[in-house]
């Protein structure tokens, strides 16, 4: 299904990310744009995992907890 396409092109991105952040030879400032840009991954992650949640109540701390990640 696309929810589960979406997940997995998310979490290769995610994985991917993590491997530069670990690589070796880096400088500090390539290292740390490497961090962020696996910490944006991973918020866009949780975003669509908290999207994919279906009851009412789900959707009340979605909400919130997608407002907090906005932050």
């Amino acid at each position: 299904t696309e929810n589960k396409r979406l997940l997995q092109l998310e979490a290769r991105r995610l994985m991917s990310g993590c491997q530069e952040v670990a690589g070796t030879g880096q400088g500090p400032e390539e290292m740390l744009h490497s961090l962020a840009d696996s910490f944006r991954t991973l918020v866009e992650l949780a975003g669509i995992c908290l999207w994919f949640s279906g009851c009412d109540r789900c959707d009340r701390r979605n909400t919130e907890a997608v407002a907090g990640l906005v932050d």
